[in-house]
């Protein structure tokens, strides 16, 4: 996470010093982008060993889908899904009325998935939601190392 993110008008200050001999300027750079395209793939090959099962109904939605032409046989991932997490994880189409609901775009979830964050920090810095102790038992569910660009996958 970092502070621009928290910021209600990040480049308030540089708009005001345009131009001057003391302009404001900040600069961000990525050089990986990650998202799901495939979440019952991506869970299916997913395994949190020594970890509880955890059920829930998983609401994504995905901005890329009002990008895509009309006649695009993959319309991104978005959808309602209901997911396993534990030794072995699985996410199929659909709902369970008994389960709590975790809402998110595919961006965020994929954050999640890779343990960029935890759910309650994404639920506070990005696109996530949900209830407050569904939130506390992904944190522990998903204890994922912070991912690092360099690994050879």
């Amino acid at each position: 996470v970092q502070l621009q993110d928290l910021l209600t008008r990040p480049l308030a200050a540089a708009r005001i010093t345009e131009g001057s001999r003391y302009a404001s300027r900040i600069g961000a750079g990525a050089y990986y982008q990650f998202r799901m395209l495939n979440v019952p793939g991506c869970l299916a090959r997913t395994h949190l060993p020594d970890t509880t099962t955890l059920r829930l109904n998983v609401d994504l939605t995905d901005p890329i889908d009002r990008y895509l032409p009309d006649d695009s046989s993959w319309r991104g991932c978005g959808g309602h899904y209901v997911v396993r997490l534990g030794e072995v994880c699985a996410a199929e189409p659909g709902q369970d009325g008994r389960l709590p609901t975790l809402k998110a775009t595919v961006n965020a979830f994929t954050r999640l998935w890779l343990g960029v964050q935890p759910a309650t920090g994404l639920a506070f810095t990005d696109g996530l939601a949900g209830p407050e102790e569904l939130l506390k038992v992904l944190d522990r569910t998903l204890r994922l190392p912070q991912p690092d660009p360099d690994w050879g996958f």
